[in-house]
């Protein structure tokens, strides 16, 4: 094969792998990605202020909530893009994770501001990384347990 026939068999190639992410309706784009992540984070802060207003008023944390977070995630990631596919999957489950982090955020600030504290936002940050880590093990279950749901029902 000469490196003529090499070249056109490259760009015949090239053209079918372009002609197909083109017509493939499968396939997410960079902008797909962007809408995903900042639907979740709007929903992430919505759902993650409802908890923490509800465990602020409840003295008892429901760790099953987590698997209601995943389920509506996957659900929101599925009718934002039209697309059930393995990428929407782990958007969904990584949102999942995002929103019980701004859980434990927004419960610090809330504590914060009822205790008329003055803390920085990197504080703030720092503190709910050490809360989610202090969940405990059956806490981590469910929220692997919501992260899996999210991940199964985008497919």
């Amino acid at each position: 094969m000469s490196i003529k026939e090499k070249w056109q068999d490259y760009r015949q190639r090239q053209e079918a792998k372009a002609y197909f992410r083109s017509h493939n309706h499968y396939i997410l784009k960079g902008k797909d990605y962007a809408l995903m992540i900042g639907v979740g984070l709007i929903e992430g802060l919505i759902i993650g202020a409802i908890l923490a207003f509800l465990e602020n008023l409840l003295p008892v944390s429901f760790a099953i909530i987590y698997i209601l977070i995943g389920y509506l995630m996957a659900e929101t990631m599925k009718r934002l893009t039209d697309i059930r596919s393995k990428q929407v999957g782990i958007v969904s489950a990584v949102m999942t994770l995002v929103c019980v982090y701004l859980r434990e955020v927004i419960g610090i600030i809330m504590m914060q501001s009822s205790l008329l504290m003055n803390i920085s936002f990197l504080t703030v940050l720092r503190l709910a990384f050490g809360a989610l880590a202090s969940i405990g093990l059956i806490g981590w279950l469910f929220i692997l347990a919501g992260m899996y749901v999210a991940y199964i029902r985008s497919l």
